[in-house]
């Protein structure tokens, strides 16, 4: 499985990209890298949105805190000695 490790720059990319095609313009939506103790247990991510000022927070489990198990869908950065 392909490697990803998303930059914050990156991870906001995606966001912009995304809002544009749901028609999400006039939100204000945030997104960042969690650990398991914000994102919640045995969670990926966390969505939080307050409809009535159309607002939303947006937490990805961070990389480094997916399992090792291998074919879970999560890929981990593999360290390299060299």
């Amino acid at each position: 499985m392909k490697e990803v490790i998303l930059t914050q720059e990156q991870l906001e990319e995606r966001l912009a990209y995304w809002q544009e095609k749901l028609r999400l313009r006039d939100w204000i939506i945030s997104i960042r890298k969690g650990t398991p103790k914000e994102v919640g247990k045995d969670a990926s991510a966390n969505v939080q949105a307050i409809f009535s000022n159309k607002s939303a927070s947006i937490l990805v489990l961070h990389e480094e805190q997916y399992p090792s198990i291998e074919g879970e869908g999560f890929p981990r950065r593999r360290k390299t000695h060299g």
